[in-house]
C-alpha cells in the first residue's frame, strides 16, 4: 500500500521564529546580523524545504484566524519546495466558489499540479460573523456542497451553469490552457453520519481524527459504504510530540500543553506504533511535530533551525520628498505573451499549442517540453522592470488569465522592492477573508501590496463570473467592501450593517494587525465609478484617452474628491510601442496591423457591456479601418492597439523621445502615476525603462526637436 505522509505547518506556532517583536536580544557582546528583510514567511520556507528534503510527500497548511491566510503560505512555500505537495485548509466562507477555481487553476499550472484543497470546519456563529459570514448553522453543510460543486464544475465544464441558494452561475467555464490541470483533490473532515456522507460524495480524501484502530477502521467502513463505489481515501492528523527515548518524551509531554490525540513516543516506539495505522485503511497522514521539528520518526534526519526574525520595531525612517514625484509601474501579462508585436500568436506560455519558438514552456533539444511554466518567465519579466526603476507591476485578472493572488504570492521571494498591483473585483470575495489575504501579503512582501479595483464590465462577462449585479448595485457593492475592509483593517471590533454586508465585531487578528493599509487604485468611468473613486481611492486609474477628455475627466474626480474633503491622485494606463526613430515604430505597427485576422477584427468591433470605459474606447476608432493609419487619433496616439493584444485601444507610438514628450504632457494634465507596457513584456521593460524614461521630466519642445 502506498501511503501519501505530509507535514503540517500551524501558522499560529512558535511565534517568536522570525516573528517581528519576538526576538530574543542577542547579548552587547554578539554582533547582531539580523536584517529588516526577514520576517515570518522565511520561517514557512524554511519548514517547507525541510519537509522536502525528506520523506514528506506535502505541507498541510493549517487555518488560523489568528495567523497568515493559508493559501498566501502555500502559493509562497511552493516555489521554494519544487517537490512538495501543498494542501492549504480554508474555510468555504472566503468567496466566490469560481474566483476560488481560477486561484487554484493558477496554482496548478505554476507548480505542476501539486495543489490540494482541505475545507477547514466552520467555526461558531459568533466568530463567523466577526468575518463577514452570515450564514445560518443549518445551511452551511448546503453551502460547502454548493461551494465544492460550483468550484469543480467550472473547471471540468465548458459552459457550465448553476443556481443554488448561495451560489449561481451562468455560461461559466474555463477555456484552454486554464481547464488543462487537474482540480485540486479535495480533503474533508468530521465526524459525524452527514460529514461522511459529504467526503462520500465530493471528498478525495477523508481526515479523521486519531482514534483506536477498532474505532477508525469502523469508519472508514462507514465512509466506504456512503461512497458506493466511488473511490474515496481515508487520511489520519496524528499530532506528535517524539524524543530519542520516552523518558525524555513523557517529561516534555508533563511541560507542554498537548493537542487531543498526541502520540507521546520515542522514535522507535512512534514508528512501529504509526505502521499499524494503515491496517484500517488509513493511506493519507498529516503529522505534526510539537513544539517544534525534531527528527520525523525514522524517515530521515532533519532539524528546522530557527532563521531569523525581523527587528522588533518594522518603522521605516521617512522617505525623502522629491517634488512632483511621479509613479511608475509596469505590467504584467497574464494571459501570455507575443514573441512580438508582428504575431497574433500567443508564443510565450501555453496559451497556444506548443511548438519551435516558444517558451515557458517551449522545447528542449529532444523536442520534448522543458521544465519551464509561465511563472518563470513572469518572473523574469518582474525582475527586468525592478533593474530598470519600475516601482512595481499590474497584475491582471480576466477569465482566461492566471490569477493575480497567487501569482503575486509566487513571486515575492524572487523580488526585492516589486510592488504588486492586484487586480480585483469585490464581488470575487468576501472583504474580510480578503483583508486577511492582504495583511499576510503585506507581511510576506514588507508592505509590496496595492490594488487595481475593478467593478466590472457586465454582460456575459461579468455573468461568467458567477455575477449578475447590475452596473449601479456593483459599484453599490465594491463601496461597501472597501467600507469593511477598511474598518476590520483599522478596527479590532468593526461592525457593519449595509445592503450587502453584515458585519459583527470583525477584525485582523494580531499578529496581522500593523501593516500598512495598501494603496487602492480605481478604475472605471461612469458616474457611479467616479462617486466611488472619490470615497475610497488613492489613485484614480484611466486608460489613456485623447488629453483634452483625460484632462476634463481628471479634474472631475478631483473635484468630487475635494467636495468630501479629500485629494485625488490620478493615473493612465498606456502601451507603447517606443523606438529610436518614429518612422521605425509605425512600421511595427503597420507590419501588425497587416497580420490581423478577419477572425480578430469581428472580436474588435465588441460584445455586450454596460462598461462606460468600453464605450468611450470604441467611440475612439472606426470599425471598419483597413489601413492601420486610419486609426491614428492624434499626434502618436493610435487606436488600433486592442487589435495586436487584448486591453485598451489607444497608446502612445513614436520615437524614445516623442513618447516621452507625451507622457509629459499627460504629467502636465494632472497625471501622477502610470502602468506601462509594451509587447513583448520582457524586452520592452527594458527597451522603455532604459530609453524612454530617462528622458522624462525635460521640456516638451526640446524633446520634440530632438525627436525631429
Amino acid at each position: 500500500m502506498t501511503l501519501n505522509i505530509h507535514w503540517r505547518l500551524d501558522p499560529a506556532a512558535d511565534p517568536q521564529r522570525s516573528e517581528p517583536g519576538a526576538w530574543r536580544p542577542l547579548p552587547a557582546l554578539a554582533r547582531d546580523r539580523r536584517t529588516s528583510t526577514q520576517n515570518r514567511f522565511d520561517y514557512y520556507v524554511q519548514i517547507a524545504q525541510a519537509a522536502a528534503q525528506t520523506a514528506f510527500d506535502g505541507l498541510f497548511v493549517r487555518h488560523r484566524i489568528a495567523a497568515d491566510e493559508s493559501r498566501i503560505i502555500a502559493a509562497i512555500v511552493a516555489r521554494a519546495a519544487p517537490r512538495l505537495n501543498v494542501v492549504p485548509e480554508f474555510p468555504a466562507s472566503v468567496g466566490s466558489a469560481v474566483y476560488a477555481a481560477k486561484q487554484a487553476t493558477t496554482f496548478q499550472r505554476a507548480t505542476h499540479g501539486r495543489l490540494a484543497w482541505a475545507i477547514a470546519p466552520d467555526a461558531e456563529a459568533t466568530d463567523r460573523l466577526a468575518e463577514a459570514d452570515s450564514v445560518n448553522d443549518g445551511d452551511l453543510s448546503q453551502r460547502l456542497e454548493e461551494f465544492l460543486t460550483v468550484a469543480r464544475g467550472v473547471h471540468e465544464q465548458r459552459p457550465f451553469s448553476y443556481k443554488g441558494a448561495h451560489f449561481e452561475v451562468e455560461n461559466g467555464g474555463f477555456d484552454a490552457p486554464l481547464n488543462r490541470v487537474p482540480f485540486p483533490r479535495i480533503y474533508l473532515q468530521g465526524e459525524g453520519e452527514a460529514a461522511l456522507a459529504l467526503s462520500a460524495r465530493h471528498a478525495d480524501v477523508h481526515l479523521f481524527q486519531p482514534a483506536f484502530a477498532e474505532t477508525l477502521a469502523n469508519d472508514i467502513a462507514r465512509l466506504n459504504a456512503l461512497a458506493k463505489g466511488r473511490p474515496v481515501e481515508a487520511g489520519l492528523i496524528q499530532p506528535l510530540l517524539v524524543r530519542e527515548d520516552r523518558e525524555s518524551a513523557e517529561r516534555d509531554a508533563q511541560r507542554l500543553p498537548l493537542a487531543p490525540g498526541t502520540l507521546v513516543a520515542s522514535y522507535e516506539e512512534a514508528a512501529e506504533r504509526l505502521a499499524a495505522s494503515p491496517q484500517p485503511g488509513s493511506r493519507n497522514w498529516c503529522w505534526r511535530q510539537f513544539p517544534r521539528w525534531r527528527k520525523p520518526i525514522a524517515l530521515a534526519s532533519i532539524f528546522c533551525l530557527a532563521c531569523a526574525p525581523s527587528p522588533a520595531s518594522r518603522n521605516r525612517p521617512p522617505e525623502e520628498t522629491v517634488p512632483m514625484s511621479i509613479d511608475f509601474y509596469w505590467r504584467l501579462p497574464t494571459h501570455g505573451c507575443h514573441n512580438s508585436i508582428h504575431t497574433s500568436g500567443y508564443e510565450r506560455g501555453d496559451w497556444s499549442p506548443l511548438r519551435p519558438g516558444n517558451i515557458a514552456p517551449g522545447l528542449d533539444r529532444n523536442g520534448s517540453a522543458d521544465d519551464f511554466t509561465y511563472i518563470d518567465h513572469l518572473a523574469a519579466i518582474a525582475q527586468a522592470a525592478e533593474s530598470v526603476g519600475f516601482q512595481g507591476g499590474l497584475i491582471p485578472s480576466f477569465p482566461n488569465t492566471d490569477d493575480p493572488w497567487v501569482i503575486s504570492s509566487l513571486l515575492a521571494r524572487e523580488t526585492k522592492s516589486f510592488r504588486f498591483m492586484i487586480a480585483f473585483q469585490p464581488g470575487f470575495g468576501n472583504p474580510v477573508h480578503t483583508a486577511r489575504m492582504a495583511a499576510s501579503l503585506q507581511r510576506a512582501t514588507g508592505g509590496r501590496l496595492l490594488f487595481n479595483i475593478i467593478t466590472g464590465g457586465g454582460g456575459p462577462a461579468q455573468l461568467w463570473w458567477g455575477d449578475s449585479f447590475a452596473h449601479d448595485d456593483r459599484y453599490g457593492r465594491t463601496s461597501e467592501f472597501l467600507d469593511i475592509f477598511k474598518g476590520v483593517w483599522e478596527s479590532s471590533h468593526f461592525s457593519y450593517d449595509g445592503r450587502f454586508y453584515q458585519l459583527r465585531d470583525g477584525g485582523l487578528a494580531p499578529v496581522l494587525q500593523g501593516e500598512e493599509f495598501p494603496e487602492i487604485w480605481f478604475s472605471g468611468s461612469s458616474d457611479a465609478a467616479l462617486q466611488t473613486a472619490a470615497r475610497h481611492a488613492d489613485y484614480y486609474l484611466s486608460w489613456l484617452e485623447p488629453f483634452d477628455q483625460l484632462g476634463d475627466k481628471f479634474a472631475r474626480v478631483k473635484e468630487r474628491t475635494a467636495a468630501l474633503g479629500g485629494e485625488q491622485k490620478c493615473a493612465v494606463r498606456v502601451d507603447l510601442v517606443a523606438r529610436a526613430t518614429e518612422e521605425e515604430a509605425w512600421a511595427d505597427i503597420a507590419k501588425g496591423f497587416d497580420n490581423v485576422s478577419e477572425e480578430t477584427r469581428q472580436r474588435w468591433r465588441g460584445q455586450a457591456t454596460d462598461s462606460v470605459g468600453a464605450a468611450r474606447q470604441a467611440a475612439l476608432r472606426p470599425t471598419d479601418a483597413r489601413r492601420y493609419d486610419e486609426l491614428i487619433v492624434a499626434p502618436n496616439l493610435w487606436g488600433g492597439f486592442n487589435l495586436l493584444r487584448g486591453g485598451p485601444a489607444l497608446g502612445i507610438v513614436g520615437s524614445y523621445e516623442q513618447c516621452a514628450a507625451r507622457l509629459d504632457e499627460l504629467i502636465a494634465r494632472g497625471t501622477d502615476a502610470f502602468i506601462l507596457a509594451g509587447t513583448p513584456h520582457l524586452e520592452e521593460a527594458y527597451r522603455v525603462g532604459e530609453e524612454v524614461l530617462p528622458l522624462l521630466g525635460r521640456q516638451v519642445p526640446a524633446l520634440l526637436a530632438a525627436a525631429e
